[in-house]
């Protein structure tokens, strides 16, 4: 990758590709949860083009504002005809941080269990 703010892991093991990724800069507060849901749209629509020649099936998609409105969650989870995406991004007033876990599988059971061991190792918190 020759984005100095994304990051790329792989393992072979657990069949999975991670995309790690920080954007600097500033949003006021009333804006964090447009600013999530622009993410949001964003985000689907590359899963959507990136994936033209599949049968591409979203999930469960959340955008909603916590911490007291500080912080803006980002999630979605979707398939295509060969693996499984997840996707987590957080909005802060100074940075969006995103969280990309592919599995090349279609086992349902292995992509929740890899997403959810990154993210618990992952200890996302606002400095």
């Amino acid at each position: 990758m020759d984005d100095d703010e994304q990051w790329g892991f792989q393992s072979d093991a657990k069949q999975s590709v991670i995309v790690i990724s920080v954007l600097q800069a500033a949003f006021p507060a009333d804006k964090i949860l447009k600013t999530a849901n622009v993410l949001a749209d964003q985000r689907l629509n590359a899963e959507t083009k990136l994936r033209a020649h599949r049968n591409v099936q979203f999930g469960d998609k959340f955008v909603e504002l916590k911490d007291d409105g500080a912080l803006g969650y980002v999630a979605y989870a979707g398939y295509d005809d060969y693996t499984i995406f997840r996707f987590a991004g957080w909005v802060t007033g100074r940075k969006v941080l995103s969280l990309f876990v592919e599995t090349r599988t279609r086992d349902n059971a292995l992509s929740k269990a890899v997403f959810k061991e990154v993210l618990d190792g992952f200890g996302f918190y606002r400095p």
